[in-house]
C-alpha cells in the first residue's frame, strides 16, 4: 500500500512542485491546498473515505497519498 501511494504521490507532486517553483504566483496557493490535507486528522480522513471507497486498502492508500503530498511538493 505504501509503495502504491508513494508512487502516485511522486508522479503528481514533483511536477506540481516544479510548477510552483517556476511560477511563484501559484506557489503559495498550491502549498496552501496541499497543506490543508495535512491538517485533517487521519482518523477523520478515514471516516470520510470509508463510505466512499469501502473498508480495506483503497481508503488507506488514498490517506497515505494525501499525507505524502506536502513533504514532496515542499522539498521539490
Amino acid at each position: 500500500m505504501v509503495a502504491i501511494s508513494l508512487s502516485l504521490a511522486i508522479v503528481i507532486s514533483i511536477p506540481l512542485g516544479i510548477f510552483a517553483a517556476k511560477l511563484p504566483k501559484f506557489g503559495q496557493p498550491i502549498l496552501g491546498v496541499v497543506g490543508i490535507t495535512r491538517t485533517i486528522p487521519s482518523l477523520a480522513l478515514l471516516v470520510f473515505m470509508i463510505p466512499l471507497l469501502g473498508i480495506g486498502g483503497p481508503p488507506a492508500i488514498t490517506a497515505l497519498f494525501h499525507y505524502s503530498l506536502l513533504p514532496i511538493v515542499r522539498n521539490t
